[in-house]
């Protein structure tokens, strides 16, 4: 195609472009091709610092967010707990502790964990998230054989054996018995491990020391918390030595709870 040279040379004329506007067009484009190595590390620095401050905040959510599903599973069996009160003249579901008589056939029919789960109108979660466990869990609805229930983890939680028919001055056993149900702790988190796999409840009545309760309750499960049911079947995360300090409170020993019985108190000088 023809070209008008008098057409070139009056683009040429109206837009000159000299060898120096040429070179300071081409450094401003070498310049602007990425960034140095102390803006680099600025930025790094800075993502470097967002992420310090946000990672724990985003890490304590977390665990609050599996306190809380824990919290509602606990709640779900106070409430199961109650229907079956009502149903039994008052009485509360038995660990295996008092039910392991040769003249009772069939014990497992009667634990907590068995009598639970039909008073519920979901499946017992007896598991929380944050039990790290290697065993499996046993499913309560659909129980293995008798014989291989060592095998499984039988739950994230154990009752408080002074709540049933144990055989001891501190036990009651129905809930009109307790002066005050709001103050006694019916279900607790249990540690993993050893023979805690398979129990469903702890022997609140054996303690003597004060640092008994971290031998067998899951004490620092929650961000150095624990998950407890109360007789009332209201769930409420707390220290364990906000269970169980003496002189000041007992929340175990139902008879006497929140306090200790007065015979184990000294007396004021």
């Amino acid at each position: 195609m023809y070209r008008n040279p008098a057409y070139s040379t009056w683009r040429w004329r109206k837009n000159p472009i000299t060898r120096a506007r040429r070179g300071n067009l081409i450094g401003s484009c070498a310049a602007r091709r990425g960034f140095t190595l102390i803006e680099l590390l600025v930025v790094v620095a800075i993502v470097a610092l967002l992420i310090s401050i946000l990672l724990p905040s985003l890490r304590h959510a977390r665990e609050q967010g599996k306190r809380v599903v824990c919290m509602s599973n606990m709640r779900q069996m106070g409430m199961a707990m109650l229907s079956y009160a009502v149903d039994n003249h008052e009485y509360i579901p038995a660990s295996s502790c008092p039910l392991a008589e040769p003249d009772i056939e069939h014990p497992e029919e009667l634990y907590w964990l068995t009598v639970l789960q039909k008073y519920t109108g979901q499946p017992l979660i007896g598991r929380c998230r944050n039990d790290k466990t290697d065993k499996p869990f046993l499913d309560w609805a659909n129980p293995p054989p008798r014989e291989e229930w060592t095998n499984y983890r039988w739950s994230s939680y154990a009752i408080n054996a002074c709540l049933g028919p144990l055989k001891s001055d501190l036990a009651l056993q129905r809930l009109n018995e307790i002066k005050t149900p709001a103050a006694v702790i019916y279900l607790t988190e249990i540690r993993s491990g050893d023979s805690y796999d398979y129990a469903d409840h702890i022997h609140s009545d054996l303690w003597e020391g004060l640092e008994d309760p971290k031998q067998s309750v899951a004490w620092d499960r929650h961000l150095e918390k624990s998950n407890y049911l109360f007789a009332d079947s209201h769930v409420e995360p707390m220290h364990w030595n906000k269970t169980w300090d003496f002189p000041k409170v007992n929340l175990w020993w139902p008879k006497h709870a929140p306090g200790w019985p007065p015979e184990l108190i000294p007396p004021s000088p």
